[in-house]
């Protein structure tokens, strides 16, 4: 992507307002008997898509995220699992012109993510601090991002 592009994609996040994010579906499965007070690992998998909008769907624009998170003790073995869906919905009215599809993708990448990420950080922390387990809380800044 060009630096015009991420310009014209960037102008976009400033014009884009938040609608909703809703969290879809969720599923969670805790192992206590695998669990280690003093810690262990996580994996964490984030797959998203979009739906850009047209004028005759009220300007919206939505982007989905499926997250798993895995958690483990220090001997791989599985402490809990949880696999989440979170929508988005923008509203994009102030938004003059339309996106190329290389846009939508840096503004889902590099805005979208970043938009979700609080709230998939608060539900993974909530879920694992009700349950019996250690809690589980991810990093500030989602990885690979």
């Amino acid at each position: 992507m060009s630096e015009h592009d991420k310009s014209k994609s960037d102008a976009f996040a400033h014009c884009a307002t938040i609608l909703s994010i809703d969290l879809l579906k969720n599923s969670f499965e805790c192992f206590p008997s695998n669990a280690d007070p003093r810690g262990g690992s996580l994996e964490i998998s984030i797959n998203s898509h979009h739906d850009h909008f047209s004028e005759d769907k009220d300007h919206r624009y939505t982007v989905e995220f499926d997250i798993e998170v895995n958690g483990f003790n220090d001997e791989k073995e599985s402490v809990f699992e949880l696999n989440s869906k979170f929508l988005l919905i923008y509203d994009l009215e102030q938004c003059a012109s339309c996106w190329e599809e290389e846009e939508r993708e840096y503004f889902k990448n590099r805005n979208a993510v970043l938009h979700a990420w609080p709230y998939i950080r608060e539900h993974v922390d909530r879920i694992t601090n009700s349950s019996p387990i250690p809690r589980a809380i991810l990093p500030l800044y989602p990885l690979g991002k």
